[in-house]
């Protein structure tokens, strides 16, 4: 997937946690400290920034949601993003933290990620060209004053071409306002206006298709769509053309793996579920395999740690190998050692078994979350 630069300047902010000292004061944190607990999206050129400007810090990957409630119940010191998005979480509510006083790094500008292997012909240098001519003419000045700095999020009427020659397959994330984001059912934001008029230009009808990340960029890579456009902010020559690289073979995996965190009674299981569905569509997982996942995690989760796990802290990783058909289910926890098969719940157990080619269990004390169950899907 090749990107193409567009001028929306963004800045990263860190979004910390506000804790009270005697005097009444926040206390201050120092991002530079060996061992300081930061997140970042994954993917996102906020990663690279902490990478290089705080070397000594532990980096945990986050999405932005999760990534603020995390430094709000004092899991990560801080949580590095775009500024405008954490403003708007806040600005709906997002208590208990509050920004660093300065920003990290200096603006930088996102990219639309072109498909390699897309059909329509010479689509790289025709979006280079419509770029160029929407900044001459001042439209993207206009866009970014609408969207990002005025917030009037109405979109605009786009005039679509009379016949079209093709169809343009946009791929999106719809989480990241006010660039790509639902209001009720339809898709909306700065992105997907400028797609509209992109397909306009072309002369060409335009479909969006819906992934999280690491899907739509995978859905580029294999032709699946045509376009990203999803607020993307990392480079090609940071991701694709340099493999050996050990933070770049990192960021690779993280395409190909879906997370999530359950650090709540109440957690939201069935949004979970959407999510695993969409992962194992996205990888071409068959549904028997599909079925397999699903109820290794419920069973494993939900039945087995959730009623023994403190906060609760639990984190799932799902990872599928295209080379063997095989999916890896990881699911690392807080609190004593506690192997799940000497869990109360036999009919649990008995079930999570049944789906695993293979189950595996290991407890190290020195790290956070210390207890892991692995388990391999077929």
């Amino acid at each position: 997937m090749k990107q193409n630069a567009v001028v929306q300047k963004l800045l990263a902010l860190a979004l910390l946690p506000y804790r009270a000292a005697a005097t009444g004061s926040s206390v201050e944190i120092d991002l530079s400290e060996k061992g300081v607990r930061i997140g970042v999206g994954t993917g996102t050129i906020q990663e690279k920034l902490v990478n290089e400007l705080f070397p000594e810090a532990e980096v945990f990957y986050y999405h932005h949601l999760d990534g603020y409630a995390a430094v709000a119940q004092g899991k990560l010191d801080a949580f590095v993003f775009d500024k405008k998005q954490m403003e708007l979480a806040i600005k709906n509510g997002l208590q208990g933290v509050r920004f660093l006083d300065r920003m990290i790094g200096e603006p930088t500008k996102i990219a639309l990620g072109i498909s390699n292997v897309s059909e329509i012909p010479d689509l790289e240098s025709k979006a280079n060209s419509f770029i160029q001519e929407l900044k001459q003419n001042g439209t993207l000045e206009d866009m970014y004053e609408r969207w990002v700095v005025r917030e009037d999020f109405s979109m605009p009427a786009i005039e679509e071409a009379d016949t079209p020659q093709f169809c343009l397959t946009v791929g999106t994330t719809g989480i990241t306002p006010p660039y790509t984001y639902y209001e009720g059912t339809d898709l909306t934001g700065y992105d997907i206006e400028l797609m509209y008029r992109f397909a306009a230009w072309l002369g060409a009808d335009v479909k969006f298709e819906v992934y999280d990340y690491a899907g739509v960029v995978q859905a580029a890579q294999v032709g699946k769509v045509d376009v990203v456009a999803a607020n993307l902010q990392v480079t090609p020559e940071e991701i694709f053309e340099r493999p050996k690289r050990e933070r770049t073979r990192r960021f690779i995996r993280q395409l190909r793996v879906l997370e999530f965190a359950v650090d709540s009674p109440g957690f939201d299981f069935i949004s979970a579920g959407v999510e695993i569905d969409r992962y194992c569509l996205q990888n071409d997982i068959v549904p028997k395999e599909k079925y397999r996942v699903r109820l290794a995690i419920e069973e494993l989760v939900q039945q087995i740690l959730l009623p023994r796990t403190p906060g609760p802290d639990i984190r799932v990783a799902v990872e599928h190998d295209p080379r063997d058909g095989s999916t890896a289910i990881t699911a690392s926890y807080a609190g004593e050692r506690f192997d799940p098969k000497d869990t109360d719940n036999e009919l649990s157990y008995a079930l999570l078994r049944s789906t695993a080619e293979e189950l595996t269990y290991a407890y190290d004390a020195e790290k956070e979350l210390p207890n892991r169950v692995e388990i391999k899907v077929r």
